[in-house]
């Protein structure tokens, strides 16, 4: 039951939070895709994020967030796993690599230090009175937008991952489950359950 996926740079390579399971796909011949390699896991997995060098994978998987060396893709290994206290369902990683932001359930959002992928700390959270599901991190790495079940979007500023500090909330919607920005950072899309797609 695939729910989130990251493609390779090259598009040669789907990395799948496939619920159940993380399952890497060969498509390199889109027609005849092939499962390179499938690893059951300890919780659900509802996101997913890839390394921008693509050789680590980070997985929001239910109480856990779960990473994965990819270098070889047809033979994934843990490297570690760190519990989030809540039900993570979305995840994002900043562009050197070295923190990771949680989409935490109803503890908001959550972020963790993961320079060293081996042992991933618990760092600081920003609370929501939502459950948040997910989250995208703006074109220059500053600002994150969360989105959550009753529809509250957060604006967030990450630019001091030691010190985040929400910089604005608003309901436009009711059950805004995923968003995604504009190029520019300007515009939040959301696709919410109940009254359907929103530019905001």
């Amino acid at each position: 039951s695939p729910i989130s996926i990251a493609a390779s740079i090259d598009d040669q390579t789907l990395y799948i939070a496939d619920y159940t399971h993380f399952t890497i796909a060969d498509v390199s011949d889109p027609i005849t895709p092939v499962v390179a390699a499938s690893v059951a896991l300890d919780d659900n997995a509802w996101d997913i994020a890839l390394s921008s060098d693509e050789s680590k994978v980070f997985l929001a998987s239910g109480g856990l967030m779960t990473i994965f060396d990819v270098s070889n893709p047809t033979i994934p290994v843990l490297l570690s796993s760190v519990e989030t206290g809540d039900i993570a369902r979305g995840v994002e990683l900043s562009s050197d690599n070295t923190t990771a932001y949680l989409a935490n359930g109803s503890s908001g959002m959550q972020i963790v230090d993961v320079s060293d992928v081996t042992a991933p700390v618990i760092g600081e959270s920003i609370p929501s009175d939502d459950f948040m599901f997910d989250l995208e991190l703006s074109p220059d790495g500053q600002t994150l937008t969360t989105s959550g079940r009753r529809g509250n979007l957060q604006m967030i500023n990450v630019s001091d991952p030691t010190n985040p500090i929400e910089i604005r909330s608003t309901l436009p919607g009711r059950d805004s489950w995923r968003l995604t920005l504009s190029s520019d950072g300007a515009t939040a899309y959301v696709a919410d359950g109940y009254s359907g797609f929103k530019a905001i």
